[in-house]
């Protein structure tokens, strides 16, 4: 749930700069969940413009830090092409799906390459899964067969 001391670590991690939150969220993630054997992390992209404001991207770096304790590669082959709303902002999540359609997509220099067979699409928090199933859509229509997701927090 996100709330409590997950909130504290993700609100660091994403808001104050505290990149090492990124290692304390791997390890917790690792030891709550049972994640599935997979050929490659995918972390769930944020816009250019989103990224060049914070200076980095927070899934990026959990899915880093969860490759190393797995030692599973992560593929950073998914493109966010539009730059939407905030998961903060208060919107419903039909305004969500039409928002996230069509606003991601594998990036076209990996289309022709080696793409993996199987995943785990990772993010910080997942509220309506919208976002998810947006990267999940894409990441299928570019060919790969199997999508798993882990998130460190839900928000409902």
């Amino acid at each position: 749930m996100y709330r409590g001391p997950i909130k504290s670590l993700i609100r660091k991690l994403k808001f104050l700069g505290v990149v090492d939150a990124s290692e304390v969220g791997a390890k917790l993630m690792y030891q709550s969940l049972k994640l599935p054997k997979v050929d490659a992390f995918i972390p769930v992209p944020l816009h250019p413009k989103r990224l060049e404001q914070r200076g980095y991207n927070q899934t990026q770096l959990l899915a880093t830090a969860l490759g190393k304790i797995m030692h599973v590669p992560v593929m950073d082959i998914l493109l966010r092409v539009k730059n939407g709303l905030s998961q903060v902002e208060k919107i419903n999540r039909q305004q969500r799906t039409q928002l996230l359609d069509q606003q991601f997509m594998v990036k076209p220099s990996c289309q022709a390459g080696y793409l993996p067979q199987s995943v785990l699409l990772i993010d910080d928090v997942v509220t309506t899964g919208t976002t998810l199933s947006a990267c999940a859509r894409a990441l299928r229509t570019a060919g790969i067969k199997t999508v798993h997701v882990a998130t460190l927090a839900h928000g409902y």
